[in-house]
């Protein structure tokens, strides 16, 4: 009964309980845009990220839900499948009657599917023996004093488990007990620090042995404005898809040759530089007006949104499933739960200072009223449009004048060519500056923990953007 209440309530989508009643996930949808890295993306996380999020889950509910394989499909299997079984049918039961038309519902197809199939693609779900995260709504209070924050959130959290490991304090302690007592939050704020705990360690942020592994440690630092941007560059960086390489196609297609899309053998090194920053900066959401998008459109930052919105709606379930772990214990909590605990219109980070607190609000005609931050991590998707100035800032020609002009009179021209190319954003030249700190806070993360990880090669392609993207800073004076 909890989970249909929290499936009515919106706390959590249908996707986990649909998968658990049915026994199949299906991945229906074709992208916008194709390609290689997109369906190799899809099954990396379909065995990692998406069978925990089922164990999560499925710990508190009916043990036979855990106990049959989940079948997995995706848009570029079920016709193929459904053609094949059918084919065996035909050959077995004889040729159809005259003027049957072969079925193709896709969806009645995937629930006729025989599932002994062993072309099918199958999960089991894990047994999720989570760390015991124990502290008190005085504890978290405390800590909250310690460090002069007023919300909870994913910075507050890693620097608390930080401080704790430094003295061995009882958070981490417990941690080291696998039959030890678990926290039973009875507020907002408990049960929002143990949530933001379950999904960083489900993220491999904290080790198995209640340690935090590098990424947590770099995360640390980061400014809570950035936090979750962060995060999702880290991940992203985690599977292999935050590069400069241009997409595949897939096998047996090609992108259309209108878009002049480059391969990933002709691109230069300065195309690369140019796309991978474009695409951390696409990361970052814009101001923008109460107005279509009426400007540039890139082809490679659509494919990599693709990307992007797969992956993003990914660890929203998984966060959702650390939430419904909880509830599910407490079915009392429910009811603490305000409207804005995945609020999708909360602060930018341009409406945020470094500590994560709000500047000054001043509302504005045609642009969105900003709403209550979001108790949870939302992993909203946001438009391409800081990756498209980024990257029209990288490629801009300063005009031909018979007297050289000098860097700030190229960054007032720049000024006045950008807003009126993107007249639909509020204040382009800012949310630039708010993209190129982002910028920096992902290269020092990727930086520190190149080593350790042994991502030179990220790191190398990394110092190369920044180079890059330094030296048209000084000429253009930003």
């Amino acid at each position: 009964m909890t989970v249909y209440e929290l499936l009515m309530m919106g706390f959590i989508s249908s996707r986990l309980p649909l998968v658990l009643a049915t026994g199949v996930w299906c991945d229906r949808q074709s992208p916008l845009i194709d390609s290689k890295e997109y369906r190799s993306l899809l099954i990396d996380l379909t065995n990692e990220y998406r069978t925990k999020a089922l164990g999560i889950m499925a710990e508190k509910l009916n043990p036979a839900l855990k106990d049959r394989p989940i079948i997995c499909t995706a848009y570029w299997e079920v016709g193929e499948l459904a053609q094949s079984q059918q084919q065996q049918q035909q050959s077995a039961q004889g040729a159809p009657p005259m003027g049957a038309t072969p079925t193709t519902n896709r969806a009645h197809l995937l629930y006729t599917l025989n599932r002994e199939d062993p072309n099918l693609r199958r999960i089991r779900i894990p047994r999720v023996k989570g760390l015991r995260w124990m502290f008190t709504k005085a504890d978290l209070e405390g800590e909250m004093r310690r460090q002069g924050a007023k919300t909870v959130d994913l910075r507050f959290c890693l620097q608390w488990h930080a401080n704790e490991f430094q003295r061995d304090g009882p958070l981490v302690a417990n941690l080291r007990n696998p039959s030890g007592p678990r926290a039973l939050p009875k507020d907002l704020n408990s049960l929002s620090a143990l949530v933001h705990f379950q999904l960083l360690e489900s993220l491999e942020y904290f080790s198995e042995d209640g340690g935090m592994t590098v990424l947590g440690d770099v995360l640390k630092d980061t400014p809570s404005r950035f936090q979750e941007p962060t995060l999702f560059a880290l991940e992203l960086m985690k599977f292999g898809v935050l590069t400069g390489d241009p997409f595949e196609p897939v096998d047996g297609s090609e992108f259309p040759a209108a878009v002049r899309y480059p391969k990933i053998e002709t691109a230069t090194e300065k195309q690369k530089s140019i796309t991978l920053l474009s695409r951390v900066a696409s990361l970052i959401p814009m101001k923008l007006k109460n107005d279509l998008w009426d400007t540039t459109v890139e082809f490679d930052l659509a494919a990599f949104h693709s990307l992007v919105r797969l992956f993003k709606r990914t660890l929203r379930v998984l966060c959702e499933s650390c939430l419904a772990e909880d509830l599910i214990e407490n079915k009392s909590l429910i009811k603490m739960l305000p409207n804005n605990t995945f609020s999708p219109n909360g602060p930018l980070p341009s409406d945020l200072d470094a500590s994560g607190q709000r500047l000054p609000y001043h509302r504005e005609p045609r642009v969105a009223e900003v709403g209550p931050s979001p108790v949870l991590p939302v992993f909203m998707l946001p438009r391409t449009c800081m990756g498209i100035v980024m990257k029209y800032f990288m490629e801009w020609e300063a005009p031909q004048t018979r007297k050289p002009m000098s860097a700030a009179e190229k960054r007032a021209a720049f000024d006045e060519n950008l807003r009126k190319k993107f007249a639909c954003c509020v204040d382009p030249m800012k949310d630039l500056g708010v993209a190129l700190e982002f910028w920096a806070e992902v290269k020092r993360c990727i930086v520190d923990i190149s080593d350790q990880l042994g991502a030179e090669e990220m790191k190398q392609d990394v110092v190369k953007a920044d180079m890059l993207l330094s030296e048209k800073r000084v000429m253009m004076s930003i």
